[in-house]
């Protein structure tokens, strides 16, 4: 058995001691015994949080990643959130390519990092010229990116240096076609 904690958008909480919560692509099912015993709508959850440190239905994966985080002393409402992330991507059943993939998009997307190449789209730059005292536009989909041009080169702050006028590499936006 183990304890979960519920959230709410609306800002309620519950407890709810089952076997496992899993999620079938549609709704949480909340197991005891094999009997389903609770259904739990996702549309209205902020978060599940197991509250136990761990239980015999974790996953090899889950179980790996408790293990390596109490290795570096992570606390546990950290422990907890992350092995609450892994046991979602476990559930997904990946395999060793579509988990490889996988885990490559989902990086970016923490990261807040674009999976498409960047462009010279307009709508993609906003002028920070006000704010820094000289022409230079930052990327919307990446904030690492910053034009002197308007979009159509643009440097990443977290580059090594190199030889360019700013010492950063140069890189070319993707031309945006124009489309009427």
């Amino acid at each position: 058995m183990a304890t979960y904690l519920i959230t709410y958008d609306d800002g309620n909480d519950q407890k709810l001691t089952v076997d496992n919560i899993e999620y079938d692509g549609d709704q949480y099912i909340a197991r005891t015994s094999g009997q389903i015993t609770a259904y739990i709508r996702p549309l209205d959850v902020r978060s599940i949080i197991r509250q136990d440190n761990q239980a015999e239905t974790d996953s090899p994966l889950v179980n790996h990643a408790r293990r390596e985080l109490a290795l570096i002393g992570e606390d546990e409402w950290l422990t907890n959130g992350l092995c609450e992330v892994v046991a979602a991507f476990a559930a997904m059943g990946h395999s060793g390519f579509s988990a490889e993939h996988s885990t490559g998009v989902l990086e970016k997307l923490l990261r807040y990092q674009p999976l498409s190449p960047i462009t010279d789209d307009p709508t993609d730059w906003e002028d920070r010229s006000e704010m820094s005292g000289y022409s230079i536009w930052q990327n919307t989909r990446d904030s690492r990116a910053m034009s002197r041009d308007g979009g159509k080169t643009y440097t990443l702050v977290d580059e090594e240096q190199q030889d360019s006028e700013s010492g950063q590499p140069v890189h070319v936006s993707q031309s945006q076609a124009v489309t009427g």
